[in-house]
């Protein structure tokens, strides 16, 4: 049953003229628009007294720095499963200036010096994507599976529910942070209007509806369940990214001229990116997600590209067990964004893992892991002081904590 609902997503939409709120958030919005600022601010002074029998010194330090940056993100389909653009940006800007004092007293002489230093530095990067496909996420679907199966066991739900009714229960699940926004306490308001929305379509029965079947509602919805990605889409992204530095500064010694220092960088790159992601559900339990991206630079691309696959399947036991493995397999460069082209590095590395996961309680688990890796670099360069060198690892390691989510 649950491939038929994931599949009938684009229909539902359609039939129920609600495209303005569909079934899940990112992954299948029809614009989304992410936008990030930051500001890191930080001042010192400092001032020391060192006094010694022979010697006394006397230093004051004063410096600052700060750092502000942006990101912006849009994801916009042309078409329900068809073409899509893609955009992201993001910028920032760094500073710094010190200056520092010190006067060394001596037992018949006197001497001062001051440094100062100033940088600053730019950063900007640019991707500009067209695609084909998509994406889906159809955790809300296992959500309102969940949250049907609860009120079954108390006897509220009295039938099985249609495809366009569970669409419709998912669609109101998605909408989960339009009430977190909007009300304080929101899971009264959420959890009324599930049942309003079930009892519209008469899917309650003549039993009353308890506080425990609000309670066990109220767990479906705390239940920590990982996306489950399903669809196919390929894309070709064109990225840009410009770093600009300076950085400057300054030696005066009493008596002495004064010795400076002046460093510019400008430099750009830009690299062509070609991927694929997939996603299958096998059964309500079982998931398979791959991932495959391809990136060449402007330059020496021969040598210096990147590939990466990463397949994922993940098996739900019960509602509180779950097991996954995963392949990870990498070839090329890990140097794609490097501005020195002279140098590169060639690496081949994979890393299979597998995990178990018990949730003891909604947001306490057990989690297991253990994996195997292997991996292999060759460095090269064309002129001094880069050297060829080779490095080879392997390895096996194994882990177990418990995780606890605050929120």
């Amino acid at each position: 049953m649950f491939r038929f609902l994931i599949s009938d997503i684009r229909r539902h939409k359609q039939s129920t003229g609600r495209a303005t709120q569909p079934v899940i958030l990112t992954a299948g919005a029809e614009k989304v628009i992410h936008f990030d600022l930051r500001c890191t601010p930080d001042r010192r002074d400092q001032t020391e007294n060192d006094t010694g029998v022979v010697r006394r010194d006397e230093s004051n330090d004063r410096s600052w720095s700060g750092a502000l940056g942006a990101s912006w993100s849009v994801l916009h389909y042309l078409s329900d499963d068809g073409f899509h653009l893609m955009t992201r940006l993001s910028s920032g800007v760094s500073g710094s200036y010190s200056k520092l004092n010190l006067v060394t007293n001596r037992s018949q002489a006197q001497t001062s010096e001051e440094e100062i230093r100033k940088s600053y530095s730019l950063h900007f990067q640019g991707s500009l994507a067209i695609g084909y496909g998509r994406i889906r996420d159809g955790s809300f679907i296992y959500r309102a599976l969940r949250v049907v199966e609860r009120l079954r066991e108390d006897g509220v739900v009295n039938r099985q529910l249609s495809r366009s009714e569970m669409l419709d229960l998912a669609d109101r699940l998605a909408r989960r942070r339009d009430y977190t926004t909007n009300f304080e306490r929101y899971e009264k308001y959420f959890v009324q209007d599930i049942i309003a929305e079930l009892a519209e379509r008469g899917a309650l029965g003549s039993q009353q509806l308890t506080g425990l079947s609000t309670l066990k509602i109220v767990e479906a919805l705390r239940q920590d369940i990982q996306s489950r990605l399903f669809g196919w889409r390929v894309y070709y992204a064109f990225n840009d990214t410009h770093d600009q530095s300076r950085s400057d500064g300054q030696t005066i010694v009493a008596g002495s001229s004064a010795v400076g220092y002046d460093q510019f960088n400008n430099d750009w790159i830009y690299v062509h990116e070609v991927g694929a992601e997939f996603g299958y559900p096998f059964s309500l339990f079982t998931h398979l997600y791959s991932k495959f991206k391809v990136e060449l630079p402007n330059h020496h691309y021969d040598t210096r590209f990147f590939m990466r696959l990463t397949t994922t399947l993940t098996h739900e036991i019960g509602e509180r067990v779950e097991l996954g493995g995963s392949v990870d397999f990498t070839n090329g460069s890990g140097s794609v964004y490097s501005y020195d082209v002279d140098q590169y590095t060639r690496a081949t590395s994979y890393t299979i893992s597998g995990n178990f996961v018990y949730f003891l309680e909604d947001q306490l688990r057990f989690i297991t892991s253990m994996s195997y890796g292997n991996y292999r670099s060759d460095g090269y360069g064309v002129k001094p002081p880069y050297f060829p060198a080779s490095y080879t690892s392997s390895g096996f390691s194994f882990s177990f904590g418990l995780t606890y989510n605050i929120i």
